[in-house]
């Protein structure tokens, strides 16, 4: 498990990888955090964007998500309960520990200034492709190199989240841009963006885990068709040890509540 010490920059609280960690990123970092955010990918809870800072004869690709400020009674919350970048900062290592492949995380940490509260999470960039940039590889392949790489990532797929599941993990938000591919390897699947993923309580558990599966299934990806769903389905039912009956009653209510979501989504 990687190390991490805790170091004081200005207002900022930080805990940073002993040994991936470089002093001289630091100023260029907290400028990103300070500038106006007007090219960084924007969601509900954060600002990212991928950047590159300077190491000994090259460079580190980054990712740097900035957590949205909050005042008042929120950023009083947020210091009290574990907030999300503190979450994905957790859950990271705990994977790594498990035998998760997962991307290194250089420095966590918070600011608050005049009861405005900020987070912060950089992280290693992998060379690989995320879910909704597969149809462009596809089309890269020749027709049999085309069919091995689907059904090899389809069965590492399934493995991988029935792998979560059975140790109690649930991610938070298992959508194509969330999984990484190695292009080079199948086999190698990642996922990223923890800061929804827990532990999830045994009460639950089974909710929270059919809702990875809905997921993964509902969305649309050029090249992927329904057999390879169905794979994918197969080997997480494997390697969560169900007999045939619960896979079927399992299999079913999945495509059922798939379908319904589809639908509030298009309604909307």
């Amino acid at each position: 498990m990687s190390q991490y010490r805790s170091i004081q920059r200005n207002d900022w609280t930080l805990s940073v990888n002993t040994e991936r960690w470089r002093d001289d990123w630091w100023p260029c970092i907290e400028s990103l955090a300070r500038e106006h955010k007007t090219d960084w990918r924007n969601s509900r809870h954060a600002h990212s964007k991928c950047v590159e800072l300077p190491s000994e004869n090259k460079v580190t690709t980054t990712y740097i998500k900035l957590y949205k400020k909050s005042g008042g009674v929120r950023a009083i919350k947020q210091r009290v309960r574990e907030s999300k970048h503190r979450r994905a900062f957790r859950i990271t290592q705990e994977l790594r520990e498990k035998g998760f492949l997962v991307p290194s995380i250089y420095v966590c940490g918070d600011t608050v200034h005049d009861n405005i509260y900020c987070g912060l999470l950089v992280t290693e960039k992998l060379p690989y492709i995320d879910l909704s940039q597969l149809p462009g590889l596809l089309d890269s392949l020749s027709d049999s190199q085309h069919k091995e790489f689907k059904h090899t990532l389809s069965i590492a797929l399934g493995e991988q989240i029935g792998k979560l599941h059975n140790l109690g993990y649930v991610h938070g938000d298992l959508v194509v841009t969330n999984i990484l591919v190695d292009p080079r390897n199948p086999r190698t699947v990642v996922f990223i963006d923890h800061d929804r993923s827990t532990h999830s309580p045994v009460l639950t558990r089974k909710h929270l885990q059919m809702r990875n599966l809905i997921q993964i299934n509902r969305h649309v990806i050029d090249g992927i068709n329904h057999a390879d769903r169905l794979r994918v389905f197969l080997a997480y039912s494997k390697a969560r040890q169900w007999n045939q009956s619960r896979t079927k009653t399992i299999m079913r209510e999945v495509a059922k509540r798939t379908v319904k979501r589809r639908l509030v989504r298009e309604q909307k």
